[in-house]
């Protein structure tokens, strides 16, 4: 009986072992974390000046059928820790893709220039 136990809960653990609602794909080596705003602003800055850092490209993929669709503010969420990485004061020029394919049940991508501002 013991055995039989152990076996089910081993055998829920491997079918429940890759279930996560979504997969976040970013090409950074080390995230430190920081507490600085950042801007994530759909359009150009006219304004102000600035400095261009990098492009910063991020994807959220859904990997169910019956999960909820990424939400655009998980993706701004990512998009921010990334521009802290480069101590970045904004991401500009935001563009959003969403929809399906072949691999995923839905994603949700996003496309920006971050920037640091000069004084």
């Amino acid at each position: 009986m013991k055995i039989k136990v152990i076996l089910l809960m081993l055998s829920l653990v491997l079918i429940t072992s890759g279930c996560t609602t979504y997969r976040i794909s970013m090409d950074l080596k080390a995230v430190r974390p920081s507490n600085a705003p950042v801007l994530i602003i759909e359009g150009p800055i006219k304004d102000r000046k600035y400095e261009k850092l990098a492009i910063l490209e991020v994807s959220i993929e859904k990997n169910h059928e019956y999960f909820a669709d990424p939400p655009k503010l998980l993706m701004d969420q990512v998009l921010t820790e990334k521009a802290r990485i480069l101590k970045a004061d904004a991401v500009i020029n935001v563009k959003y893709d969403r929809g399906m394919n072949w691999t995923t049940f839905g994603y949700l991508n996003a496309k920006g220039l971050a920037i640091k501002f000069i004084n």
